[in-house]
Protein backbone atom coordinates (compact mmCIF):
# COMPACT_ATOMS: atom_id res chain seq x y z
CA UNK A 1 0.00 0.00 0.00
CA UNK A 2 1.47 3.34 -1.05
CA UNK A 3 -0.44 6.12 0.65
CA UNK A 4 -0.72 9.80 -0.14
CA UNK A 5 1.70 12.27 1.43
CA UNK A 6 1.42 12.48 5.23
CA UNK A 7 0.07 8.97 5.62
CA UNK A 8 1.82 5.67 6.13
CA UNK A 9 3.55 3.38 3.66
CA UNK A 10 3.46 -0.33 4.48
CA UNK A 11 5.48 -3.04 2.84
CA UNK A 12 5.85 -6.72 3.64
CA UNK A 13 9.02 -8.68 2.95
CA UNK A 14 9.15 -12.44 2.66
CA UNK A 15 12.54 -14.11 3.24
CA UNK A 16 12.14 -16.11 0.03
CA UNK A 17 11.72 -12.98 -2.12
CA UNK A 18 14.97 -11.79 -3.71
CA UNK A 19 13.96 -8.21 -4.48
CA UNK A 20 10.92 -6.06 -4.82
CA UNK A 21 10.40 -2.43 -5.60
CA UNK A 22 7.24 -0.39 -5.81
CA UNK A 23 6.64 2.64 -8.00
CA UNK A 24 10.29 3.41 -8.85
CA UNK A 25 10.70 6.53 -10.94
CA UNK A 26 13.43 6.88 -13.56
CA UNK A 27 15.36 9.27 -11.29
CA UNK A 28 15.14 6.84 -8.39
CA UNK A 29 16.45 3.97 -10.49
CA UNK A 30 19.32 6.14 -11.71
CA UNK A 31 20.44 6.96 -8.16
CA UNK A 32 20.12 3.38 -6.96
CA UNK A 33 22.04 2.05 -9.94
CA UNK A 34 24.77 4.63 -9.40
CA UNK A 35 25.17 3.42 -5.81
CA UNK A 36 24.96 -0.32 -6.47
CA UNK A 37 26.53 -0.85 -9.89
CA UNK A 38 30.00 -0.94 -8.34
CA UNK A 39 31.23 -0.75 -4.77
CA UNK A 40 33.93 1.70 -5.90
CA UNK A 41 31.15 4.24 -6.46
CA UNK A 42 29.31 3.32 -3.26
CA UNK A 43 31.83 4.55 -0.68
CA UNK A 44 31.39 8.29 -0.35
CA UNK A 45 33.99 9.98 1.84
CA UNK A 46 33.21 10.44 5.54
CA UNK A 47 33.76 13.44 7.77
CA UNK A 48 33.06 14.27 11.40
CA UNK A 49 30.32 16.69 12.40
CA UNK A 50 30.19 16.95 16.17
CA UNK A 51 29.44 13.42 17.40
CA UNK A 52 28.25 12.22 13.99
CA UNK A 53 29.81 10.59 10.94
CA UNK A 54 28.49 12.26 7.78
CA UNK A 55 29.13 11.08 4.22
CA UNK A 56 29.67 13.12 1.05
CA UNK A 57 25.91 12.94 0.33
CA UNK A 58 25.09 14.56 3.67
CA UNK A 59 23.81 11.35 5.26
CA UNK A 60 24.30 10.50 8.95
CA UNK A 61 26.32 7.26 9.02
CA UNK A 62 26.44 4.54 11.65
CA UNK A 63 29.54 2.35 11.30
CA UNK A 64 29.00 -1.27 12.28
CA UNK A 65 31.97 -3.41 11.42
CA UNK A 66 34.36 -6.14 12.39
CA UNK A 67 38.07 -6.51 13.07
CA UNK A 68 39.88 -8.53 10.43
CA UNK A 69 42.30 -10.14 12.87
CA UNK A 70 45.55 -11.81 11.82
CA UNK A 71 47.38 -15.11 11.90
CA UNK A 72 50.54 -15.79 13.89
CA UNK A 73 53.16 -13.19 14.64
CA UNK A 74 54.50 -10.98 11.85
CA UNK A 75 58.25 -11.32 11.41
CA UNK A 76 60.63 -8.45 10.84
CA UNK A 77 60.05 -7.03 7.38
CA UNK A 78 57.54 -9.65 6.25
CA UNK A 79 53.83 -9.93 6.78
CA UNK A 80 50.96 -11.17 4.66
CA UNK A 81 47.24 -11.19 5.34
CA UNK A 82 45.46 -14.49 4.78
CA UNK A 83 42.11 -12.86 3.99
CA UNK A 84 40.60 -13.78 0.62
CA UNK A 85 38.01 -11.98 -1.54
CA UNK A 86 35.33 -14.29 -0.19
CA UNK A 87 36.13 -13.17 3.37
CA UNK A 88 35.37 -9.56 2.49
CA UNK A 89 32.23 -10.66 0.64
CA UNK A 90 31.18 -12.66 3.70
CA UNK A 91 31.61 -9.61 5.94
CA UNK A 92 29.51 -7.45 3.63
CA UNK A 93 26.94 -10.23 3.36
CA UNK A 94 26.55 -10.20 7.14
CA UNK A 95 25.55 -6.54 6.96
CA UNK A 96 28.76 -4.94 8.21
CA UNK A 97 29.80 -1.75 6.45
CA UNK A 98 33.40 -1.40 7.64
CA UNK A 99 36.45 -3.34 8.78
CA UNK A 100 39.25 -2.48 11.17
CA UNK A 101 42.38 -3.83 9.49
CA UNK A 102 45.61 -4.40 11.45
CA UNK A 103 49.00 -3.21 10.30
CA UNK A 104 52.23 -3.66 12.23
CA UNK A 105 55.07 -1.23 12.68
CA UNK A 106 57.57 -4.11 12.60
CA UNK A 107 56.37 -5.14 9.15
CA UNK A 108 56.10 -1.58 7.87
CA UNK A 109 59.54 -0.40 9.01
CA UNK A 110 61.81 -3.45 9.55
CA UNK A 111 64.88 -1.19 9.69
CA UNK A 112 64.99 2.44 10.85
CA UNK A 113 63.80 4.70 8.03
CA UNK A 114 63.35 1.81 5.59
CA UNK A 115 59.76 0.97 4.61
CA UNK A 116 58.87 -2.41 3.17
CA UNK A 117 57.38 -1.94 -0.30
CA UNK A 118 56.10 -5.51 -0.41
CA UNK A 119 54.18 -5.01 2.81
CA UNK A 120 52.58 -1.83 1.48
CA UNK A 121 51.68 -3.44 -1.83
CA UNK A 122 50.04 -6.33 0.04
CA UNK A 123 48.11 -3.78 2.08
CA UNK A 124 46.95 -2.09 -1.12
CA UNK A 125 45.65 -5.43 -2.39
CA UNK A 126 43.54 -5.88 0.75
CA UNK A 127 42.23 -2.35 0.53
CA UNK A 128 41.11 -3.05 -3.02
CA UNK A 129 39.29 -6.20 -1.86
CA UNK A 130 37.50 -4.22 0.83
CA UNK A 131 36.56 -1.58 -1.71
CA UNK A 132 35.19 -4.17 -4.12
CA UNK A 133 33.02 -5.51 -1.29
CA UNK A 134 31.77 -2.00 -0.45
CA UNK A 135 33.49 -1.88 2.95
CA UNK A 136 35.10 1.11 4.59
CA UNK A 137 38.52 0.46 6.17
CA UNK A 138 40.06 1.77 9.38
CA UNK A 139 43.81 1.08 9.44
CA UNK A 140 44.79 -0.08 12.93
CA UNK A 141 48.45 0.21 14.02
CA UNK A 142 48.23 -2.83 16.21
CA UNK A 143 50.38 -3.77 19.18
CA UNK A 144 50.11 -6.28 22.01
CA UNK A 145 52.77 -6.06 24.77
CA UNK A 146 54.76 -3.52 22.71
CA UNK A 147 56.31 -5.70 19.98
CA UNK A 148 59.29 -7.68 18.76
CA UNK A 149 61.83 -8.63 21.42
CA UNK A 150 59.08 -9.44 23.95
CA UNK A 151 57.95 -13.10 24.04
CA UNK A 152 54.48 -13.52 22.60
CA UNK A 153 54.22 -9.85 21.62
CA UNK A 154 53.61 -8.10 18.31
CA UNK A 155 53.73 -4.53 17.07
CA UNK A 156 56.92 -2.47 17.21
CA UNK A 157 60.14 -3.57 15.48
CA UNK A 158 63.08 -5.00 17.44
CA UNK A 159 65.17 -1.88 16.88
CA UNK A 160 62.53 0.19 18.73
CA UNK A 161 63.02 -1.86 21.93
CA UNK A 162 65.78 -0.13 23.87
CA UNK A 163 65.62 -2.23 27.05
CA UNK A 164 66.16 -5.64 25.48
CA UNK A 165 68.10 -6.98 28.47
CA UNK A 166 65.49 -6.18 31.09
CA UNK A 167 63.58 -9.15 32.55
CA UNK A 168 60.23 -10.14 31.14
CA UNK A 169 57.60 -11.50 33.55
CA UNK A 170 54.16 -12.84 32.65
CA UNK A 171 52.62 -14.81 35.49
CA UNK A 172 49.05 -13.53 35.61
CA UNK A 173 45.71 -15.11 34.68
CA UNK A 174 45.63 -13.67 31.13
CA UNK A 175 48.25 -12.76 28.51
CA UNK A 176 47.76 -9.04 29.17
CA UNK A 177 48.98 -9.50 32.76
CA UNK A 178 52.50 -8.94 31.43
CA UNK A 179 51.66 -5.24 30.95
CA UNK A 180 51.49 -4.96 34.74
CA UNK A 181 54.42 -7.28 35.54
CA UNK A 182 57.10 -7.06 32.86
CA UNK A 183 59.92 -4.52 33.37
CA UNK A 184 60.84 -4.97 29.69
CA UNK A 185 57.34 -4.09 28.45
CA UNK A 186 56.93 -1.18 30.83
CA UNK A 187 60.35 0.27 29.95
CA UNK A 188 59.53 -0.01 26.24
CA UNK A 189 56.50 2.19 26.76
CA UNK A 190 58.38 4.55 29.09
CA UNK A 191 60.96 5.09 26.35
CA UNK A 192 58.18 5.64 23.82
CA UNK A 193 56.43 8.26 25.97
CA UNK A 194 59.76 10.01 26.61
CA UNK A 195 60.61 9.92 22.89
CA UNK A 196 63.94 8.42 23.93
CA UNK A 197 66.60 8.51 21.20
CA UNK A 198 66.90 5.27 19.28
CA UNK A 199 68.94 4.31 16.21
CA UNK A 200 70.58 7.33 14.59
CA UNK A 201 69.69 9.44 17.63
CA UNK A 202 66.10 9.83 16.41
CA UNK A 203 63.36 9.63 19.03
CA UNK A 204 61.32 6.42 19.07
CA UNK A 205 58.07 8.38 18.99
CA UNK A 206 59.34 10.52 16.12
CA UNK A 207 60.08 7.35 14.14
CA UNK A 208 56.56 6.12 14.86
CA UNK A 209 55.04 9.39 13.64
CA UNK A 210 57.11 9.24 10.44
CA UNK A 211 55.97 5.66 9.83
CA UNK A 212 52.35 6.77 10.03
CA UNK A 213 53.09 9.68 7.71
CA UNK A 214 54.49 7.22 5.18
CA UNK A 215 51.34 5.08 5.31
CA UNK A 216 49.07 8.11 5.05
CA UNK A 217 51.00 9.54 2.10
CA UNK A 218 50.53 6.29 0.22
CA UNK A 219 46.87 5.61 1.06
CA UNK A 220 45.49 9.13 1.47
CA UNK A 221 43.50 8.86 -1.76
CA UNK A 222 42.35 5.25 -1.49
CA UNK A 223 38.53 5.46 -1.45
CA UNK A 224 38.10 2.61 1.03
CA UNK A 225 40.25 4.15 3.77
CA UNK A 226 38.27 6.38 6.11
CA UNK A 227 40.85 6.79 8.83
CA UNK A 228 43.78 5.74 10.96
CA UNK A 229 43.60 4.13 14.40
CA UNK A 230 46.86 5.57 15.69
CA UNK A 231 47.85 2.93 18.28
CA UNK A 232 46.02 -0.10 19.56
CA UNK A 233 45.50 -0.13 23.34
CA UNK A 234 48.51 2.01 24.36
CA UNK A 235 49.85 1.18 27.81
CA UNK A 236 51.04 3.91 30.24
CA UNK A 237 54.24 2.06 31.17
CA UNK A 238 55.66 2.04 34.69
CA UNK A 239 53.30 4.84 35.69
CA UNK A 240 50.61 2.19 36.10
CA UNK A 241 52.31 1.12 39.32
CA UNK A 242 50.90 4.13 41.16
CA UNK A 243 47.37 3.25 40.07
CA UNK A 244 47.77 -0.42 40.95
CA UNK A 245 49.06 0.45 44.41
CA UNK A 246 46.06 2.72 44.98
CA UNK A 247 43.47 0.15 43.94
CA UNK A 248 45.20 -2.65 45.87
CA UNK A 249 45.20 -0.60 49.05
CA UNK A 250 41.52 0.18 48.53
CA UNK A 251 40.70 -3.52 48.14
CA UNK A 252 42.78 -4.77 51.11
CA UNK A 253 39.86 -4.63 53.58
CA UNK A 254 37.74 -6.68 51.19
CA UNK A 255 40.53 -9.23 50.72
CA UNK A 256 40.97 -9.54 54.46
CA UNK A 257 37.21 -9.86 55.00
CA UNK A 258 37.18 -12.67 52.44
CA UNK A 259 39.81 -14.52 54.47
CA UNK A 260 42.65 -14.09 51.99
CA UNK A 261 46.02 -14.59 53.65
CA UNK A 262 48.03 -11.82 52.05
CA UNK A 263 51.22 -13.52 53.19
CA UNK A 264 50.47 -16.30 50.70
CA UNK A 265 50.04 -13.91 47.76
CA UNK A 266 53.24 -13.06 45.83
CA UNK A 267 53.80 -9.32 45.55
CA UNK A 268 53.42 -9.34 41.78
CA UNK A 269 50.05 -11.08 42.16
CA UNK A 270 48.49 -8.65 44.65
CA UNK A 271 47.00 -6.54 41.89
CA UNK A 272 45.20 -9.56 40.43
CA UNK A 273 43.90 -10.54 43.87
CA UNK A 274 42.58 -6.99 44.26
CA UNK A 275 40.90 -7.26 40.86
CA UNK A 276 39.21 -10.52 41.91
CA UNK A 277 37.94 -8.84 45.08
CA UNK A 278 36.61 -5.93 43.03
CA UNK A 279 34.57 -8.26 40.86
CA UNK A 280 32.63 -9.61 43.84
CA UNK A 281 29.94 -6.95 43.32
CA UNK A 282 29.29 -3.90 41.18
CA UNK A 283 29.66 -1.76 44.29
CA UNK A 284 33.13 -3.18 44.93
CA UNK A 285 34.03 -2.63 41.29
CA UNK A 286 33.00 1.01 41.40
CA UNK A 287 35.12 1.44 44.52
CA UNK A 288 38.07 -0.25 42.80
CA UNK A 289 37.86 2.03 39.75
CA UNK A 290 37.43 5.16 41.84
CA UNK A 291 40.73 4.47 43.58
CA UNK A 292 42.66 4.61 40.30
CA UNK A 293 40.56 6.93 38.13
CA UNK A 294 42.48 10.15 38.75
CA UNK A 295 45.83 8.47 38.12
CA UNK A 296 44.83 6.78 34.86
CA UNK A 297 43.16 9.98 33.65
CA UNK A 298 46.36 11.94 34.28
CA UNK A 299 48.51 9.31 32.52
CA UNK A 300 46.33 9.48 29.41
CA UNK A 301 46.36 13.26 29.43
CA UNK A 302 50.11 13.67 29.92
CA UNK A 303 51.46 10.67 27.99
CA UNK A 304 48.98 9.68 25.29
CA UNK A 305 47.79 13.21 24.54
CA UNK A 306 51.17 14.57 23.35
CA UNK A 307 51.90 11.39 21.38
CA UNK A 308 48.60 11.54 19.52
CA UNK A 309 49.18 15.23 18.79
CA UNK A 310 52.63 14.48 17.34
CA UNK A 311 51.41 11.59 15.17
CA UNK A 312 48.31 13.43 13.95
CA UNK A 313 50.43 16.46 12.99
CA UNK A 314 52.68 14.20 10.90
CA UNK A 315 49.69 12.62 9.17
CA UNK A 316 48.07 15.98 8.51
CA UNK A 317 51.13 17.05 6.51
CA UNK A 318 50.09 14.56 3.81
CA UNK A 319 46.41 13.82 4.49
CA UNK A 320 44.04 16.50 5.75
CA UNK A 321 40.82 14.55 5.32
CA UNK A 322 41.01 11.05 6.80
CA UNK A 323 39.63 10.53 10.31
CA UNK A 324 41.96 10.05 13.28
CA UNK A 325 40.89 7.35 15.75
CA UNK A 326 42.48 7.44 19.21
CA UNK A 327 42.14 4.82 21.91
CA UNK A 328 42.42 5.59 25.62
CA UNK A 329 45.09 3.75 27.57
CA UNK A 330 44.69 0.03 28.23
CA UNK A 331 43.22 0.59 31.76
CA UNK A 332 40.12 2.16 30.16
CA UNK A 333 39.26 -1.33 28.84
CA UNK A 334 38.51 -2.22 32.46
CA UNK A 335 36.58 0.97 33.16
CA UNK A 336 39.26 3.28 34.54
CA UNK A 337 38.80 6.91 33.61
CA UNK A 338 40.66 8.47 30.71
CA UNK A 339 41.24 12.15 30.06
CA UNK A 340 42.41 12.20 26.46
CA UNK A 341 42.62 15.72 25.03
CA UNK A 342 40.66 16.38 21.87
CA UNK A 343 42.90 16.72 18.83
CA UNK A 344 43.34 20.28 17.62
CA UNK A 345 41.28 21.15 14.54
CA UNK A 346 42.89 22.18 11.28
CA UNK A 347 43.06 25.75 10.03
CA UNK A 348 40.05 27.74 8.90
CA UNK A 349 37.77 26.31 11.58
CA UNK A 350 37.92 22.83 10.04
CA UNK A 351 37.03 19.75 12.09
CA UNK A 352 40.00 17.77 13.40
CA UNK A 353 38.41 14.52 12.28
CA UNK A 354 38.95 13.14 15.77
CA UNK A 355 37.12 9.96 16.76
CA UNK A 356 37.29 8.33 20.20
CA UNK A 357 37.88 4.59 19.66
CA UNK A 358 38.04 2.78 23.01
CA UNK A 359 37.71 -0.93 23.73
CA UNK A 360 35.60 -2.77 26.30
CA UNK A 361 35.83 -6.40 27.38
CA UNK A 362 33.63 -8.02 30.01
CA UNK A 363 30.68 -10.41 29.97
CA UNK A 364 29.27 -9.33 33.33
CA UNK A 365 26.13 -7.34 32.66
CA UNK A 366 26.57 -4.69 35.36
CA UNK A 367 30.27 -4.15 34.71
CA UNK A 368 29.96 -3.86 30.93
CA UNK A 369 27.19 -1.28 31.34
CA UNK A 370 29.47 0.68 33.67
CA UNK A 371 32.52 0.43 31.39
CA UNK A 372 30.78 1.32 28.14
CA UNK A 373 28.73 4.03 29.83
CA UNK A 374 31.90 5.79 31.05
CA UNK A 375 33.38 5.65 27.56
CA UNK A 376 30.24 7.11 26.02
CA UNK A 377 30.28 9.89 28.60
CA UNK A 378 33.87 10.64 27.63
CA UNK A 379 32.86 10.90 23.97
CA UNK A 380 30.07 13.32 24.89
CA UNK A 381 32.44 15.45 26.96
CA UNK A 382 34.95 15.61 24.08
CA UNK A 383 32.14 16.22 21.55
CA UNK A 384 33.55 13.65 19.12
CA UNK A 385 32.01 10.47 17.69
CA UNK A 386 32.57 7.19 19.49
CA UNK A 387 33.45 3.99 17.72
CA UNK A 388 33.82 1.05 20.09
CA UNK A 389 36.89 -0.31 18.34
CA UNK A 390 36.90 -3.70 20.06
CA UNK A 391 34.32 -5.58 22.06
CA UNK A 392 33.22 -9.16 22.14
CA UNK A 393 35.33 -12.30 21.85
CA UNK A 394 32.79 -13.33 24.46
CA UNK A 395 33.43 -17.03 23.90
CA UNK A 396 36.83 -16.44 25.55
CA UNK A 397 37.18 -18.89 28.44
CA UNK A 398 39.41 -16.64 30.56
CA UNK A 399 37.90 -16.12 33.99
CA UNK A 400 38.01 -12.35 33.51
CA UNK A 401 35.06 -12.71 31.13
CA UNK A 402 32.70 -14.39 33.57
CA UNK A 403 28.98 -13.99 33.09
CA UNK A 404 26.46 -14.85 30.37
CA UNK A 405 27.71 -13.24 27.14
CA UNK A 406 24.32 -13.06 25.42
CA UNK A 407 22.60 -10.44 27.62
CA UNK A 408 25.91 -8.57 27.92
CA UNK A 409 26.21 -8.32 24.15
CA UNK A 410 22.65 -7.05 23.86
CA UNK A 411 23.36 -4.52 26.62
CA UNK A 412 26.32 -3.17 24.67
CA UNK A 413 24.11 -2.80 21.61
CA UNK A 414 21.47 -0.94 23.58
CA UNK A 415 24.05 1.52 24.91
CA UNK A 416 25.42 2.10 21.40
CA UNK A 417 21.92 2.61 20.04
CA UNK A 418 20.94 5.05 22.77
CA UNK A 419 23.97 7.24 22.06
CA UNK A 420 24.02 6.71 18.26
CA UNK A 421 27.56 5.31 18.52
CA UNK A 422 29.42 2.98 16.16
CA UNK A 423 31.43 -0.20 16.66
CA UNK A 424 33.79 -2.80 15.19
CA UNK A 425 33.40 -6.24 16.76
CA UNK A 426 36.49 -8.30 17.72
CA UNK A 427 36.91 -10.31 15.52
CA UNK A 428 36.50 -12.39 12.34
CA UNK A 429 37.35 -15.71 13.95
CA UNK A 430 36.11 -19.13 12.82
CA UNK A 431 32.41 -19.50 12.24
CA UNK A 432 31.29 -16.53 14.28
CA UNK A 433 27.79 -16.98 12.92
CA UNK A 434 27.42 -20.05 15.16
CA UNK A 435 28.28 -18.26 18.40
CA UNK A 436 25.40 -18.03 20.88
CA UNK A 437 25.71 -14.26 21.06
CA UNK A 438 26.14 -13.65 17.33
CA UNK A 439 22.52 -12.54 16.78
CA UNK A 440 23.48 -9.60 19.02
CA UNK A 441 26.36 -8.79 16.68
CA UNK A 442 24.30 -9.19 13.51
CA UNK A 443 21.59 -6.71 14.41
CA UNK A 444 19.29 -4.35 12.50
CA UNK A 445 20.73 -0.86 12.26
CA UNK A 446 20.58 2.28 10.09
CA UNK A 447 23.65 2.23 7.86
CA UNK A 448 22.92 5.70 6.47
CA UNK A 449 20.02 8.12 6.89
CA UNK A 450 19.20 11.02 4.58
CA UNK A 451 19.51 13.65 7.26
CA UNK A 452 20.13 13.52 11.01
CA UNK A 453 19.41 10.37 12.97
CA UNK A 454 17.28 11.08 16.04
CA UNK A 455 17.00 7.63 17.59
CA UNK A 456 16.84 3.95 16.80
CA UNK A 457 16.34 0.79 18.82
CA UNK A 458 15.97 -2.94 18.34
CA UNK A 459 14.20 -5.29 20.74
CA UNK A 460 15.68 -8.78 20.25
CA UNK A 461 12.79 -10.41 22.12
CA UNK A 462 9.90 -8.97 20.11
CA UNK A 463 11.85 -8.25 16.93
CA UNK A 464 10.59 -4.67 16.80
CA UNK A 465 12.93 -2.17 15.19
CA UNK A 466 12.29 1.56 15.14
CA UNK A 467 14.33 4.28 13.48
CA UNK A 468 13.55 8.01 13.46
CA UNK A 469 15.48 10.69 11.59
CA UNK A 470 15.10 14.31 10.57
CA UNK A 471 15.28 14.24 6.79
CA UNK A 472 17.18 17.02 5.04
CA UNK A 473 15.66 18.40 1.84
CA UNK A 474 19.13 18.75 0.30
CA UNK A 475 19.99 15.03 0.61
CA UNK A 476 18.99 12.96 -2.41
CA UNK A 477 20.83 9.71 -1.63
CA UNK A 478 18.70 6.95 -0.06
CA UNK A 479 18.37 6.06 3.59
CA UNK A 480 19.78 2.56 4.02
CA UNK A 481 19.04 0.02 6.76
CA UNK A 482 20.25 -3.51 7.32
CA UNK A 483 17.72 -6.14 8.39
CA UNK A 484 19.26 -9.56 9.25
CA UNK A 485 17.11 -12.59 8.60
CA UNK A 486 18.29 -14.31 11.80
CA UNK A 487 15.83 -12.09 13.69
CA UNK A 488 13.02 -12.43 11.12
CA UNK A 489 12.83 -16.11 10.12
CA UNK A 490 9.24 -15.71 8.93
CA UNK A 491 9.76 -12.40 7.17
CA UNK A 492 9.00 -8.87 8.31
CA UNK A 493 6.70 -5.93 7.73
CA UNK A 494 7.91 -2.37 7.17
CA UNK A 495 5.85 0.67 8.08
CA UNK A 496 7.11 4.14 7.04
CA UNK A 497 5.47 7.33 8.27
CA UNK A 498 5.23 9.70 6.51
CA UNK A 499 5.87 7.81 3.31
CA UNK A 500 9.01 8.57 1.33
CA UNK A 501 9.12 8.67 -2.45
CA UNK A 502 10.25 5.07 -3.01
CA UNK A 503 11.42 1.93 -1.21
CA UNK A 504 13.53 -1.00 -2.36
CA UNK A 505 14.86 -4.11 -0.66
CA UNK A 506 18.06 -5.84 -1.78
CA UNK A 507 18.88 -9.34 -0.60
CA UNK A 508 22.30 -10.18 0.89
CA UNK A 509 23.58 -13.54 2.09
CA UNK A 510 22.05 -13.32 5.55
CA UNK A 511 19.88 -10.25 5.48
CA UNK A 512 18.37 -7.43 3.45
CA UNK A 513 19.30 -3.84 2.79
CA UNK A 514 16.20 -1.67 2.81
CA UNK A 515 16.56 1.62 0.94
CA UNK A 516 14.18 4.58 1.10
CA UNK A 517 14.60 7.51 -1.22
CA UNK A 518 13.88 10.93 0.33
CA UNK A 519 11.29 13.16 -1.30
CA UNK A 520 13.12 16.53 -1.08
CA UNK A 521 11.25 17.77 1.98
CA UNK A 522 12.44 18.42 5.51
CA UNK A 523 10.41 16.05 7.65
CA UNK A 524 10.84 13.72 10.61
CA UNK A 525 10.47 10.21 9.23
CA UNK A 526 9.89 6.99 11.17
CA UNK A 527 10.45 3.38 10.13
CA UNK A 528 8.94 0.56 12.16
CA UNK A 529 9.82 -3.08 11.35
CA UNK A 530 8.02 -6.03 12.92
CA UNK A 531 8.16 -9.81 12.58
CA UNK A 532 5.56 -11.51 10.45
Amino acid sequence: MLATRGRAYDQSCDPETDMHAIGLTFATVAILLAETAGARDALPALRVDGRRFVDAHGRHIILHGINMGFSGHPREGTYSWNHRPEDFARIAGLGFNCVRMPIFWSALEPAPGEYDVGFLEALDDKLDLALDAGLYVILDMHQDLWGQGVPGARGAPTWALLGKDLPHVSEGPVWSAAYFQSPRVQQAFDDFWANAPGPGGVGIQDRFAMAWKHVAARDAEHPAVIGYDLLNEPFPGSGIGEAMQAVTERMLPRLQAAGVDLGDVPENQLGFAAFDAARSSIGAYREYLAAGDEITARLDRTLLGPMYARVSAAIREVDTRRLLFTSPGFPANLGFRSDLPRLVAGGGGAESGHVLAPHAYDADLDRIRLIVGKLLDQSDAMDVPLLLGEWGNLSNSDSIYDGDPVPSAHAINRLLETRLASDTYWYLEGVIEEAAYFPAVQRPYPMAVAGTLQRYAFDPVTGEFECVWREHASVVAPTRMYVPRVHYPGGYDIHVDPAGAEIETRRLDRGDIVELLPDATAVERRVHITRR
